[in-house]
């Protein structure tokens, strides 16, 4: 008898305990399932109008907690890129526009009726520089696009220093003559460095352009190169109006300009010193800068 009721008693515990254990595993499994149904609930609102939405988080810091952290993480970085791919398309337009009217205004008006061969003469050269310039915009996107995507490589070798230099000087030397800029290079003529020549032209030609742009009229622009006991130093110093403290440290950040250029309306695309820092890092270029405001700004390259 005794024996009988004992398995009563074990059969009727084991179904309650199996009754018990399956409803706590539905209730945790529903959780589960609701919190996964959130999660591709708001994956499929989130476009890229509104990116700024994210997964919420579970209550508990486990897997699914984490898989949630890494989730939003993604669309934080997808949202930095799209923000900026739309700046670019701002910009892009806001520069390309003005040069594409004026090229387009002025053969208009060149072809409306027979000009003298001065007004031609005048004309042209104008047309030249903006297609010029928009030339350069073009090559510099195709620099970082590679960049981006690890086409580009450094081909080092030893060159001489003031002879790229000067080099440069003379091509970006009639864009200084239009504000009366001089440019002075003070240098031995033998320092030679490691470099790729090419890589090493792009990042002096873009901060002597940028160091045009943003001086004064008949002011200076000073280059010296000097060797000391462990490295080459280049310094390219400007008196130009220089840079806040609050935004000197993303002067390197592609698309962005500084309040100041945009005030100025003589602010660039945004992408040269963006270039330059990358072009740098490559080659193991160390570049710095101080720029106080009203004073000058001035670029250090490192050669070690």
């Amino acid at each position: 008898m005794f024996y009988r009721e004992l398995q009563i008693i074990f059969l009727f515990s084991f179904l309650v305990i199996v009754v018990t254990l399956f409803v706590l595993t539905r209730f945790i499994a529903g959780k589960r399932i609701k919190w996964i149904d959130e999660v591709c609930n708001t994956a499929e609102k989130i476009t890229n109008i509104n990116l700024d939405q994210r997964i919420p988080l579970p209550p508990h810091k486990d897997e699914f907690h984490r898989l949630s952290a890494t989730i939003n993480g993604l669309l934080d970085r997808l949202q930095d890129a799209f923000q900026r791919e739309h700046q670019f398309s701002a910009d892009a337009s806001h520069e390309l526009i003005t040069p594409l009217s004026a090229v387009k205004c002025t053969l208009q008006v060149m072809l409306r009726k027979p000009r003298t061969i001065e007004y031609y003469e005048a004309r042209i050269p104008f047309c030249l520089i903006e297609l010029n310039r928009m030339s350069r915009i073009i090559d510099k996107l195709l620099v970082l696009a590679l960049y981006d995507v690890d086409k580009i490589s450094p081909a080092i070798e030893e060159i001489i220093l003031p002879q790229l230099i000067d080099d440069v000087v003379e091509k970006i030397r009639a864009v200084a003559f239009e504000k009366n800029i001089s440019i002075t290079v003070r240098s031995s003529e033998n320092e030679k460095v490691a470099a790729d020549p090419a890589m090493l032209e792009i990042i002096i030609e873009n901060i002597l352009s940028n160091s045009i742009k943003y001086s004064p009229v008949n002011s200076s622009i000073t280059i010296t190169v000097a060797r000391n006991e462990s490295d080459i130093t280049c310094t390219i110093a400007d008196q130009g109006i220089g840079i806040s403290e609050n935004n000197i440290h993303r002067i390197f950040e592609r698309y962005y300009r500084v309040e100041e250029s945009i005030n100025l309306k003589s602010g660039g695309f945004g992408i040269g010193l963006s270039l330059v820092k990358k072009l740098a890092d490559l080659q193991q270029i160390k570049i710095a800068v101080q720029s106080p405001p009203g004073i000058g700004t001035t670029f250090n390259l490192t050669f070690y």
